[in-house]
Protein backbone atom coordinates (compact mmCIF):
# COMPACT_ATOMS: atom_id res chain seq x y z
CA UNK A 1 0.00 0.00 0.00
CA UNK A 2 3.04 2.31 0.80
CA UNK A 3 4.40 1.95 -2.63
CA UNK A 4 1.04 2.41 -4.42
CA UNK A 5 0.67 6.15 -2.10
CA UNK A 6 4.08 6.87 -3.27
CA UNK A 7 3.26 6.55 -6.69
CA UNK A 8 0.12 8.37 -6.23
CA UNK A 9 1.81 11.21 -4.32
CA UNK A 10 4.39 11.59 -7.48
CA UNK A 11 1.54 11.28 -9.63
CA UNK A 12 0.05 14.33 -7.94
CA UNK A 13 3.45 16.21 -7.75
CA UNK A 14 3.78 15.54 -11.92
CA UNK A 15 -0.19 17.31 -12.23
CA UNK A 16 0.75 19.66 -10.03
CA UNK A 17 3.59 20.91 -11.71
CA UNK A 18 1.96 21.05 -15.09
CA UNK A 19 -0.46 23.07 -14.35
CA UNK A 20 1.81 25.66 -12.83
CA UNK A 21 3.50 25.48 -16.42
CA UNK A 22 0.35 25.81 -18.11
CA UNK A 23 -0.39 29.34 -15.61
CA UNK A 24 2.90 30.35 -16.19
CA UNK A 25 2.05 29.90 -20.12
CA UNK A 26 -1.02 31.35 -19.77
CA UNK A 27 0.60 34.60 -18.23
CA UNK A 28 3.48 35.03 -21.03
CA UNK A 29 0.15 34.41 -23.71
CA UNK A 30 -1.62 37.26 -22.05
CA UNK A 31 1.22 39.43 -21.86
CA UNK A 32 2.01 38.92 -25.21
CA UNK A 33 -1.78 39.75 -26.65
CA UNK A 34 -1.96 42.57 -24.39
CA UNK A 35 1.39 43.64 -26.10
CA UNK A 36 0.38 42.98 -29.81
CA UNK A 37 -3.11 44.88 -28.74
CA UNK A 38 -1.69 47.95 -27.74
CA UNK A 39 1.28 48.03 -30.62
CA UNK A 40 -1.79 47.61 -32.84
CA UNK A 41 -3.60 50.38 -31.69
CA UNK A 42 -0.68 52.57 -30.90
CA UNK A 43 -0.44 51.97 -35.48
CA UNK A 44 -3.49 53.23 -35.58
CA UNK A 45 -3.46 56.56 -33.61
CA UNK A 46 0.00 57.36 -35.71
CA UNK A 47 -1.97 56.66 -38.27
CA UNK A 48 -4.67 58.60 -37.88
CA UNK A 49 -2.64 61.91 -36.41
CA UNK A 50 -0.11 61.56 -39.59
CA UNK A 51 -3.60 61.77 -41.89
CA UNK A 52 -4.66 64.95 -40.08
CA UNK A 53 -1.05 66.61 -40.15
CA UNK A 54 -1.36 65.86 -43.91
CA UNK A 55 -4.99 67.39 -43.98
CA UNK A 56 -4.12 70.37 -41.72
CA UNK A 57 -1.00 71.01 -43.74
CA UNK A 58 -2.99 70.76 -47.27
CA UNK A 59 -5.41 73.68 -45.64
CA UNK A 60 -3.15 75.80 -44.91
CA UNK A 61 -1.36 75.71 -47.79
CA UNK A 62 -4.59 76.08 -49.57
CA UNK A 63 -5.28 79.31 -47.12
CA UNK A 64 -1.37 80.90 -48.16
CA UNK A 65 -2.77 80.61 -51.95
CA UNK A 66 -6.17 82.21 -51.50
CA UNK A 67 -4.17 85.17 -49.36
CA UNK A 68 -1.90 85.49 -52.26
CA UNK A 69 -3.80 85.41 -54.95
CA UNK A 70 -6.82 87.57 -53.04
CA UNK A 71 -3.63 90.17 -52.58
CA UNK A 72 -2.35 90.28 -56.02
CA UNK A 73 -5.93 90.67 -57.70
CA UNK A 74 -7.00 93.85 -55.36
CA UNK A 75 -3.88 96.00 -56.88
CA UNK A 76 -4.21 94.63 -60.23
CA UNK A 77 -7.67 93.45 -60.85
CA UNK A 78 -7.60 94.30 -64.67
CA UNK A 79 -4.48 93.45 -65.41
CA UNK A 80 -4.49 90.04 -63.91
CA UNK A 81 -7.95 88.62 -64.32
CA UNK A 82 -7.12 85.86 -66.31
CA UNK A 83 -4.64 84.62 -63.49
CA UNK A 84 -7.12 85.20 -61.08
CA UNK A 85 -9.74 83.08 -62.85
CA UNK A 86 -7.20 80.40 -62.72
CA UNK A 87 -6.01 80.23 -59.36
CA UNK A 88 -9.97 80.21 -58.03
CA UNK A 89 -10.53 77.29 -60.69
CA UNK A 90 -7.23 75.63 -58.58
CA UNK A 91 -8.46 77.12 -55.62
CA UNK A 92 -11.86 75.35 -56.07
CA UNK A 93 -10.00 71.57 -57.12
CA UNK A 94 -8.09 71.97 -53.72
CA UNK A 95 -11.41 72.56 -51.84
CA UNK A 96 -12.82 69.45 -53.17
CA UNK A 97 -9.32 67.63 -53.01
CA UNK A 98 -9.81 68.92 -49.36
CA UNK A 99 -13.08 67.75 -48.97
CA UNK A 100 -12.76 64.39 -50.16
CA UNK A 101 -9.63 63.70 -48.48
CA UNK A 102 -11.83 65.09 -44.99
CA UNK A 103 -14.97 62.70 -46.27
CA UNK A 104 -12.62 59.81 -46.46
CA UNK A 105 -10.84 60.59 -42.98
CA UNK A 106 -13.85 61.17 -41.30
CA UNK A 107 -15.48 57.43 -42.62
CA UNK A 108 -12.31 55.60 -41.79
CA UNK A 109 -12.75 57.21 -38.50
CA UNK A 110 -16.58 56.20 -38.21
CA UNK A 111 -15.80 52.48 -39.38
CA UNK A 112 -12.75 52.52 -37.25
CA UNK A 113 -15.54 53.63 -34.27
CA UNK A 114 -17.81 51.17 -35.61
CA UNK A 115 -14.91 47.76 -35.32
CA UNK A 116 -13.61 49.21 -31.90
CA UNK A 117 -17.18 48.65 -30.51
CA UNK A 118 -17.99 45.31 -32.42
CA UNK A 119 -14.49 43.94 -31.04
CA UNK A 120 -15.40 45.25 -27.57
CA UNK A 121 -19.17 44.13 -27.56
CA UNK A 122 -18.28 40.67 -28.75
CA UNK A 123 -15.11 40.52 -26.11
CA UNK A 124 -17.33 41.88 -23.23
CA UNK A 125 -20.42 39.91 -23.76
CA UNK A 126 -19.34 36.43 -23.22
CA UNK A 127 -16.64 37.59 -20.50
CA UNK A 128 -19.05 39.16 -18.23
CA UNK A 129 -21.63 36.07 -18.46
CA UNK A 130 -18.27 33.97 -17.36
CA UNK A 131 -17.35 36.78 -14.81
CA UNK A 132 -20.85 36.53 -13.40
CA UNK A 133 -20.93 32.98 -13.12
CA UNK A 134 -17.38 33.12 -11.38
CA UNK A 135 -18.97 35.84 -8.90
CA UNK A 136 -21.36 32.77 -8.29
CA UNK A 137 -19.20 29.63 -7.96
CA UNK A 138 -17.26 32.06 -5.31
CA UNK A 139 -20.60 32.25 -2.98
CA UNK A 140 -20.48 28.08 -2.85
CA UNK A 141 -18.51 26.08 -0.43
CA UNK A 142 -14.98 25.35 -2.30
CA UNK A 143 -12.06 23.61 -1.79
CA UNK A 144 -8.28 25.47 -0.84
CA UNK A 145 -7.61 24.24 -4.76
CA UNK A 146 -10.68 25.40 -5.94
CA UNK A 147 -10.26 28.99 -4.13
CA UNK A 148 -7.08 29.35 -5.94
CA UNK A 149 -7.71 28.27 -9.26
CA UNK A 150 -10.99 31.09 -8.41
CA UNK A 151 -8.72 33.35 -7.63
CA UNK A 152 -6.70 33.23 -10.47
CA UNK A 153 -9.55 33.31 -12.84
CA UNK A 154 -11.21 36.74 -10.89
CA UNK A 155 -7.17 38.08 -11.17
CA UNK A 156 -7.56 37.68 -15.32
CA UNK A 157 -10.50 39.32 -15.39
CA UNK A 158 -9.74 42.60 -13.37
CA UNK A 159 -6.44 42.52 -15.88
CA UNK A 160 -8.87 42.43 -18.81
CA UNK A 161 -11.07 44.45 -17.58
CA UNK A 162 -8.36 47.72 -16.65
CA UNK A 163 -7.02 47.00 -19.85
CA UNK A 164 -10.00 47.07 -21.93
CA UNK A 165 -11.66 50.52 -20.23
Amino acid sequence: MNELERQNQRFRSIINKKENELLDNDIILNDQLRNLLASVEQEERVTTLNRAKRSQDMLNEVSQILLFVGGTSVLIVLFFLFLIIRDVSRSQQYRIQLEEAKSFTESLMRRRERFMATITHDLRSPLNTVLGYTELIGKTSLSTKQEHYLGHLKKKFRLYTSFSK
